[in-house]
């Protein structure tokens, strides 16, 4: 996977990486079982000039559900978080990425190696 940026902002709930979808065009039917992201690291750093952030961060899929890799965790001003590929492996034919902050002033920054 290419590097990927996002500076997160708000409390509105984001995708960092949308669900991928192999379709057969004849049949409709995906034609991949398992396709695993490949994800080395996600970072994430609060660039807030002063709050601490709450940070959500999980795999979502409206028949499924949705997993947290990180519920309700707090990131204090200026501090960086890196989750390996074993925090973060999720098949994307399934579930896609979301991010959620707490306060509508809060900013993350995401790298997605």
């Amino acid at each position: 996977m290419a590097l990927q940026y996002s500076n997160i902002t708000g409390n509105a709930i984001e995708t960092l990486i949308a669900k991928r979808k192999v379709l057969n065009p004849t049949t409709g039917v995906n034609d991949i079982t398992f396709a695993s992201s490949i994800i080395k690291t996600i970072t994430l750093c609060n660039i807030h000039a002063t709050d601490d952030v709450i940070v959500d961060l999980y795999i979502y899929d409206a028949t499924l559900g949705t997993y947290f890799i990180l519920n309700n965790v707090t990131m204090y001003n200026g501090a960086t978080l890196v989750l390996d590929r074993n925090d973060v492996l999720f098949d994307n034919t399934h579930y896609e990425l979301r991010i959620k902050l707490n306060a509508g002033d809060s900013a993350v920054d995401v790298i997605i190696k």
